[in-house]
């Protein structure tokens, strides 16, 4: 498993103890991340329809038409949930 997102952080938080504690770690954002395309909003109502799931289901903001789905941390078992909420909002 990749982890979808990463954080850079310079030191681990850590407990009096020098366990890491993961209650002071950050959470991550979810601002949508730099990828080859330049982010082209939704223009017709399928496509606004697959970019909310997306957002939705993925926790990112801003999601355009040319994002790859994998790209933004998507994988198989996202996939299939999106195939089924999309069947079940379309109807298609």
């Amino acid at each position: 498993m990749i982890p979808a997102r990463f954080i850079h952080l310079t030191t681990l938080p850590t407990t009096p103890s020098g366990k890491i504690n993961r209650n002071a770690l950050p959470q991550p954002h979810n601002n949508r991340p730099e990828l080859h395309h330049t982010y082209t909003p939704p223009r017709t109502e399928l496509e606004h329809t697959i970019t909310t799931i997306w957002t939705e289901l993925l926790n990112i903001n801003n999601i355009g038409i040319h994002d790859n789905f994998f790209a933004l941390g998507g994988h198989s078992l996202l996939a299939i949930r999106t195939t089924t909420r999309l069947q079940e909002t379309t109807g298609m």
